[in-house]
């Protein structure tokens, strides 16, 4: 991140009868159509456009929670009007900072008051500088660009990330027309990258949790390198009004959450929390850990080498929730769904054991990686691509 004094910003937000606008007319994607019915209720207001003006500070300055952060400084971010995705935290947006391609994830939070956004502000700035130091470290880590002060009043600073041309691991392999055999050759490929981000992650002191491992926080490189993005960002305190609860993509996230998340048995890495007398205490945040993150790690494979979701035949998150505290766990594909090898399904099964203590740890996974007969000469993996011959 670049370091320096803080810029000051003018942001210019729509005029007011701009709540009109036709999702349609403006041909927007149904996320946007989502966005714009969220702005129209009053909900989110969407930042067309930052300036570096040298004018105007931005509302979160005069609050004074900049100290906690270092912002992009002497650049000019421009985002498109609306958000290409929308999670139960943050609006996506594509953007251009000096020439290239970002992108910026801005959290919500117009009516957050002070001290949750300080506490948030300042364990967002923590797990930053952890994710810039991992980056330093371990060449399958995503960089970021910084932090910038883009938003509403009262939003706290979006994080902006280079675009890679190649987007995320899944839709990498979504996009090619690759045998079952190079899908599963190519998807462990991508699975040892992280698996050795995993293993440098893991190996701190403490350990470093990313707390989200799916094929989407999996980047392209223009080289064909896996690369681990949005390390440390599930783990931070969300005050209530920026988590939409009951959207269907948070939700969704139990499909690649381990058991014990759900339940709340275990205990993890302790989280800040300004009180009102403002000082700094402890609370249990969520509990991921290492053991969470393999568990995380198996689906995510199960996910690249099948292009479908894990349990992908429950269609409500409820069931897959009754699933994963009852210990049930994905079957292992047909031979029309592209199967799976013995050798990698022993390594999924093993990551998915319901008790963390009983997973492998990344170290070994990494390993088993290189055994033989994962892939190649493996009589599953040739039955299931002479069945999709004669589909």
């Amino acid at each position: 991140m670049r370091q320096g004094c803080a810029p000051t910003w003018t942001v210019q937000l729509p005029r007011p009868q701009s709540r009109s606008l036709s999702a349609v007319d403006a041909g927007a994607t149904p996320a946007q159509c989502l966005h714009i019915l969220f702005y129209a209720l009053g909900a989110v207001v969407p930042p067309l456009r930052a300036v570096d003006s040298g004018t105007e500070p931005h509302p979160m300055l005069l609050d004074g929670c900049y100290e906690y952060i270092d912002l992009l400084q002497d650049s000019s971010l421009v985002l498109e009007p609306l958000p290409f995705h929308i999670t139960s935290q943050k609006d996506v947006y594509s953007g251009r900072l000096d020439g290239c391609n970002v992108v910026v994830k801005s959290w919500r939070g117009m009516a957050t008051c002070s001290s949750m956004r300080r506490a948030f502000i300042k364990r967002l700035r923590r797990e930053l500088e952890m994710w810039q130091r991992a980056t330093e470290f371990h060449p399958n880590i995503a960089p970021f660009l910084g932090l910038a002060p883009v938003g509403q009043l009262g939003s706290v600073p979006a994080l902006v990330l280079a675009r890679y041309g190649d987007g995320n691991a899944r839709d990498y392999l979504d996009r090619r027309n690759l045998t079952t055999r190079e899908r599963a050759s190519e998807s462990l490929q991508i699975a040892a990258g992280v698996a050795d981000a995993l293993c440098y992650l893991h190996s701190r002191s403490p350990p470093l949790v990313h707390g989200s491992i799916r094929g989407s926080n999996v980047l392209i490189s223009s080289t064909g390198e896996p690369l681990l993005t949005d390390l440390g960002m599930r783990n931070l305190p969300y005050p209530t009004d920026l988590t939409m609860m009951n959207s269907r993509q948070s939700l969704n996230d139990v499909r690649w959450m381990a058991p014990e998340l759900v339940d709340g048995s275990s205990v993890g890495a302790n989280d800040s929390h300004e009180s009102e007398d403002g000082t700094e205490k402890e609370e249990h945040a969520y509990p991921i850990t290492p053991g969470s993150d393999l568990y995380s790690f198996g689906m995510t494979m199960l996910e690249l080498i099948t292009g479908k979701d894990p349990f992908h035949e429950r269609r409500h998150a409820i069931a897959v929730l009754l699933d994963m505290t009852r210990g049930v766990r994905p079957a292992r594909p047909s031979l029309a769904d592209g199967g799976i090898s013995d050798g990698l399904w022993v390594i999924m099964t093993s990551c998915w054991k319901q008790d963390p203590a009983e997973r492998p740890d990344a170290a070994t996974v990494y390993a088993l990686r290189f055994c033989p007969g994962f892939v190649e000469n493996d009589h599953y993996m040739c039955a299931a691509e002479e069945s999709r011959k004669h589909e």
